[in-house]
């Protein structure tokens, strides 16, 4: 388990209520959540969005697992050791998972991460259909727009009142694409339906603003998001600095 106390003078249980905690997440969720999937849009250049990888230590970033099928995980706090005049060789590690008992250390091929996406995009349903599915049938015989596509890097961010229902949905399925893609629609309906209700009017529209995270997840159970390798990460100044 990795010890959060070395970034708070409490005993904070797990990621996922370390990052509830965040300053950055009622803002990203209030007013935010368009500029969060713009920051790694697929016209970003890749050096560009591993500064951004980099620099985002509240983000969590969902990609596509190197296992047959269309699993996925969660990773965060990216970090790079290395590449100077007097320690050439860059090494990059990252915390896997937000659990209580499930984060662990790993390095991550980020080349494979990074890939640029294809430059035609990829057909995608419209947002009002794709938001109307509710189960994995429904997503099986969603119509693609004539108009509609989405260019995928093989990493989407997510929006922190998502963390939550993904990590859930990564628990209970192992990992299945498709059934985070249905939880993350629901989760999506349910919060623009709390937020009309219950307060004033957000500044953004959630479903528009979110659309980027549910067309990747359901390019991914199309098997259109390339797989990311990962190691278990045995480099110490790397664990150091991610604090285990």
């Amino acid at each position: 388990m990795i010890d959060l106390t070395v970034t708070s003078n409490v005993n904070i249980p797990s990621w996922k209520t370390w990052f509830d905690t965040r300053p950055s997440t009622k803002f990203i969720n209030d007013n935010a959540k368009a500029r969060l999937f713009s920051t790694f849009d697929y016209s970003v250049e890749k050096d560009a969005c591993m500064r951004a990888l980099l620099e985002h230590d509240e983000t969590v970033f969902l990609f596509k697992q190197n296992m047959a099928g269309n699993k996925l995980n969660i990773i965060h706090h990216l970090k790079r050791i290395g590449g100077n005049i007097y320690d050439p060789e860059e090494q990059f590690g990252a915390i896997q998972g937000v659990g209580d008992d499930t984060s662990c250390i790993i390095t991550p091929d980020v080349n494979a991460l990074l890939v640029m996406p294809m430059a035609q995009g990829e057909p995608v349903p419209s947002i009002a259909n794709i938001y109307g599915a509710k189960t994995e049938e429904d997503i099986t015989n969603l119509p693609l727009s004539i108009i509609m596509k989405y260019h995928p890097r093989n990493f989407v961010p997510v929006p922190p009142f998502l963390i939550g229902p993904i990590d859930t949905a990564i628990e209970q399925s192992n990992g299945d694409g498709t059934k985070i893609l249905i939880r993350v629609i629901k989760a999506i309906n349910d919060f623009d339906d709390v937020v009309n209700d219950t307060g004033p009017q957000p500044l953004e529209d959630t479903k528009t603003s979110c659309v980027d995270i549910v067309f990747w997840l359901f390019l991914n159970q199309k098997q259109l998001i390339y797989p990311t390798s990962a190691t278990g990460c045995s480099n110490k100044n790397m664990r150091k600095n991610l604090m285990i």
